[in-house]
């Protein structure tokens, strides 16, 4: 199916998926320890729910196999266990954790000076690491931020400023397709200048990333459901957009797509909506 600008590809995210072990894009190995590692090295630092959803999608005791493995791999040194913001624990890779993924063929740094886990930008990038787990496990070709900013993915981070001006939270689209979506999480209160920024990304549409043959096929709000993010966001594109065309305007509107996810207690991904488009 090829990605376009609906929002059919993109609802397809969230379909259960029907296998037990659906891999991430790269760890194509059969052990589970070193699938957790591998993800690991993709996302930066995740927890135990997070974990499960990775590597054991839709088996029954998922988090109990995760902590399990986990506790393992924490104990023969790969991992390390490390307070986030919202008061659990999070995981990052060692220093032998990260050389073990090396090993495996994949680039990888440890993640011991992460500064997302405690800091303020915790669920932001939470949201954005389940997001890009859910893509993946739809079949989508996901590049997170850990990475891409890590200078570890063919997206890298000084083209990305100098072409658009800022960093994606992540890029996704399908894994055959010609073009990616630019995701864009958002968890707390934007000035209207960051949303205006964002919003002249969706007019690059088409643009080929530097270096690929991809092309950007529009802008996702991925946003927390606590807030009323969409409303914001479209009286900012009503006067960024005003003095063009009705027909410009509505081409504009469908590279704009809403997500609305749903957090539970201590952050966690309870379930998200199917994408909606930019009304104005």
């Amino acid at each position: 199916m090829k990605l376009s600008l609906n929002s059919d590809v993109i609802a397809a995210l969230f379909v259960k998926p029907k296998k037990a072990a659906i891999l991430h894009r790269k760890a194509t190995t059969a052990n589970k320890y070193d699938q957790i590692l591998v993800v690991l090295g993709e996302w930066g630092h995740l927890r135990v729910a997070e974990i499960a959803r990775a590597i054991w999608p839709s088996a029954k005791y998922s988090v109990q196999l995760a902590y399990r493995a986990i506790r393992k791999l924490e104990i023969a040194g790969h991992v390390l266990a490390r307070a986030n913001a919202v008061g659990t624990q999070s995981y990052v890779l060692t220093r032998r954790g990260a050389a073990h993924v090396e090993a495996l063929g994949y680039n990888a740094r440890h993640g011991l000076d992460l500064c997302s886990i405690s800091g303020a930008t915790f669920i932001h990038r939470s949201i954005a690491t389940r997001f890009g787990i859910e893509a993946v496990l739809a079949g989508q070709i996901v590049y997170g931020e850990h990475k891409i900013s890590g200078g570890l993915e063919i997206f890298r981070s000084e083209g990305l400023r100098r072409q658009f001006g800022k960093l994606p939270d992540l890029l996704f689209g399908e894994t055959l397709g010609e073009g990616l979506w630019w995701g864009e999480v958002e968890s707390a209160a934007k000035s209207s200048a960051e949303i205006a920024r964002c919003l002249r990304i969706a007019t690059l549409s088409k643009t080929l990333f530097h270096g690929t043959q991809r092309k950007l096929l529009g802008v996702v709000f991925i946003c927390d459901g606590r807030f009323n993010h969409e409303r914001r966001i479209q009286n900012v594109a009503k006067v960024l957009w005003a003095n063009i065309s009705p027909e410009k305007r509505l081409e504009l509107s469908r590279r704009v797509q809403f997500v609305r996810v749903q957090l539970g207690t201590r952050a966690c991904w309870e379930n998200c909506s199917a994408p909606v488009a930019l009304k104005i």
